[in-house]
């Protein structure tokens, strides 16, 4: 959603702009500049945002990890990191049970 819609937006300065603001025409209105300074600013993003994420995520998972432990998932991560028990399901004397 917002990777595309993003996208989209600036994509759209360079075909929808009509000069309103700072002189900015897009391909509707006959220019053509304003759409490639669009699409190298969306390369931009694109490239920028893939690298950093790459590196943020691949410093967490060799920290830290991405996920929490199998046994956590299996008890259920509401249980095991907030004491919690989100959806508890009853046996027949109405007591929560942890599968």
């Amino acid at each position: 959603c917002h990777m595309f819609c993003g996208l989209w937006g600036v994509l759209a300065v360079g075909i929808f702009a009509d000069g309103t603001y700072l002189e900015v025409s897009g391909l509707i209105d006959g220019g053509s500049e304003q759409i490639v300074s669009q699409i190298i600013g969306m390369i931009a993003v694109v490239v920028w945002t893939a690298g950093a994420s790459a590196l943020v995520f691949g410093l967490i998972k060799f920290s830290m990890g991405l996920r929490v432990p199998e046994e956590d998932e299996i008890a259920g991560v509401d249980f095991t990191e907030l004491t919690q028990i989100a959806y508890p399901e009853d046996d027949a004397e109405g007591e929560p049970v942890l599968v």
